[in-house]
C-alpha cells in the first residue's frame, strides 16, 4: 500500500467492527484493506485529500481559464511573468461546495498585469493544492521530528491511529502503522489479578482515555479516569488477561511509523508542532469503512488476503453502486 490519500483509519474500522482491538487481523491486513478502498476511490471517485503541486495549462485567448479543481493557489506564473494576488479572480467565488475547489481563474478587470491568458500552450503555470476537497481538523497532540525521521512521537496516542494523513506545519504525513510502546513513566499503584478492570496508578496523569497501555504483556485501552483510578479495557488487541505486581512500569503507545513528505508536500523539522488530520467528506469515508470491513470479513471467511480484491466487495454487496453513485453525483462539478 503506498497512496497517500487514504480515506479511514484502523481506529475507525475496528470500532466498526467491535473487534477489541487488532484481535481477527493483523494490523498490516487491515491497512492494506483501508488502503485498497482508499486507492479505489481515489481513481474512481476523485481525490478528497489535498496534493501539492505545479500544473500547466494552455491560455484561452480571453479572460477565462478552465483549470482542474483547485483548493488554494500558490503562485501562477503566465510565461515570465508573475501575477499577484489582484491579477486574478477565482470561481465559483463560494466554491462549488464546502470546502471544495474553483475550477475557473479569471483575470481581473482591473489587473495591470494581464487582461487575458494568451492563446499559446503550456504557457500557465499554476502552483497549489489540487483537489475535490479539503478540510483538515485540530488535534489535541503535539509533536517534535527531525528531518529524517520516519516515526512520529505524540504527546496523546489516542489521538492518532495508523490511517490518518496528519498536517505537520506545512507537510502532510501518512501513518502506516503503530510503534512500540515507551515508559509512561508511570507505574502500577497496587496488584491486580486478570479480572480486575480499574486499576491504580501512582500519577494518572501520565496517561490519557483512549490510550492503549501495557503492562508487562497485557495491552489495556484506558476507558476513563478519576484521579488516580484508571478504569480499562483489559486483554485488548488480542493479548491475554493476567495478574500483575504492584510498582510495574505502565508503558504506552504514542509512536507511530509515517511517510513523510505525502501528497507532495516537503520533510521538515517540526519543534512541538501542533498536529492537525485531513478529514474526508462523512460519506467518503463511510465508503472507506465499509469496503474495508467486507474485504476483510470476506478474508475471514476463507478467502485468501489476495484474493480478496474492491472490485469484487462492490460486485458482491449491493448497496454500493448507489452509494458510489450519491457520491459522484454529489461532487460533479457543473458550471456553465
Amino acid at each position: 500500500m503506498m497512496i497517500d490519500r487514504l480515506y479511514c483509519t484502523l481506529a475507525e474500522l475496528l470500532d466498526d467492527l467491535e473487534t477489541g482491538g487488532i484481535k481477527a487481523w493483523k494490523e498490516n491486513q487491515v491497512m492494506n484493506k483501508i488502503g485498497a478502498a482508499s486507492e479505489w476511490i481515489d481513481r474512481n471517485l476523485g481525490q478528497f485529500i489535498p496534493t501539492m503541486e505545479t500544473r500547466r495549462f494552455d491560455g484561452t485567448g480571453d479572460e477565462d481559464l478552465w483549470v482542474d479543481p483547485l483548493l488554494s493557489v500558490s503562485a501562477i506564473q503566465v510565461d515570465s511573468l508573475t501575477l499577484q494576488g489582484n491579477d486574478y479572480l477565482l470561481y465559483p467565488r463560494q466554491r462549488h461546495w464546502e470546502n471544495g475547489p474553483y475550477t475557473r481563474i479569471a483575470c481581473d478587470r482591473d489587473s495591470t498585469n494581464i487582461g487575458a491568458w494568451p492563446a499559446r500552450r503550456d504557457i500557465v503555470s499554476i502552483s497549489g493544492r489540487w483537489g475535490l476537497y479539503e478540510r483538515s481538523v485540530q488535534l489535541a497532540a503535539n509533536s517534535s521530528q527531525l528531518i529524517g525521521d520516519t516515526s512520529l512521537v505524540v504527546t496523546n496516542g489516542a489521538e492518532v491511529s495508523p490511517g490518518m494523513v496528519l498536517l505537520v506545519e506545512d507537510e502532510q504525513e501518512v501513518v502506516t502503522a503503530t510503534g512500540a510502546a515507551s515508559d509512561s513513566t508511570a507505574n502500577l499503584n497496587g496488584g491486580i489479578d486478570g479480572n480486575e478492570e480499574e486499576i491504580a496508578l501512582d500519577d494518572a496523569s501520565k496517561v490519557n482515555p483512549n490510550e492503549v497501555l501495557r503492562i508487562d504483556f497485557e495491552q489495556m485501552r484506558v476507558l476513563d479516569k478519576a484521579n488516580n483510578l484508571v478504569l480499562v479495557s483489559r486483554g485488548y488487541n488480542g493479548t491475554r488477561r493476567t495478574g500483575h505486581q504492584t510498582g510495574a512500569d505502565v508503558y504506552v503507545y504514542r509512536t507511530y511509523s509515517v511517510r513523510r513528505g505525502a501528497n507532495g508536500t516537503t520533510a521538515a523539522a517540526h519543534s512541538n508542532a501542533g498536529l492537525r488530520r485531513y478529514a474526508p467528506p462523512e460519506d467518503v469515508n463511510g465508503l472507506c469503512r465499509q469496503m474495508a470491513a467486507l474485504m476483510l470479513r470476506m478474508a475471514q471467511t476463507g478467502f485468501s488476503d489476495e484474493w480478496v480484491t474492491t472490485r469484487q466487495v462492490i460486485l458482491r454487496h449491493n448497496a454500493f453502486p448507489k452509494e458510489i453513485e450519491k457520491i459522484r453525483q454529489a461532487y460533479t462539478i457543473w458550471e456553465l
